[in-house]
């Protein structure tokens, strides 16, 4: 990654926050970094001012997150989202927060219309993050 990105033990620590609403162990940490450090060489620059404005301001992570699934899902962001997922879902401890559970259809509905509110308030601000990050070069 770009030197003046996050390292990736800060990444591991802000996306597994995130995702989990509470940092990975170190053990999780250190397998997110070897993961990094196999799978992602270079960082593009948009991507490393993304990690690094996530990195500043956690809060952000949401609408970035939001933003670049919808507008760049190939991006360097995306991947390591979806890997620190991959090395959560994979570990016993927190398999369960990962699995399905039984919902009734308003619960369901419910459910589905905030993710939907949510989405759709993130969404913009995340494109909007986006296109600030790309013309800042």
């Amino acid at each position: 990654m770009s030197s003046d990105g996050p390292s990736c033990e800060v990444e591991a620590y802000l996306l597994s926050t995130y995702l989990l609403g509470s940092p990975a162990t170190p053990v999780l940490v250190e397998r997110y970094t070897r993961a990094c450090a196999t799978l992602f060489t270079d960082t593009p620059p948009a991507d490393t001012r993304l990690l690094r404005l996530a990195g500043r301001f956690p809060w952000l992570l949401g609408p970035i997150d939001a933003g670049v699934a919808l507008l760049r899902p190939d991006s360097v962001v995306r991947k390591k989202l979806l890997l620190m997922s991959a090395i959560l879902e994979a570990t016993p401890e927190h398999a369960d927060r990962f699995l399905p559970r039984p919902a009734s259809k308003v619960g369901l509905a419910a459910l589905l219309a905030g993710v939907g509110l949510k989405t759709a308030i993130q969404v913009p601000i995340g494109a909007a993050i986006i296109w600030a990050t790309e013309r800042s070069r």
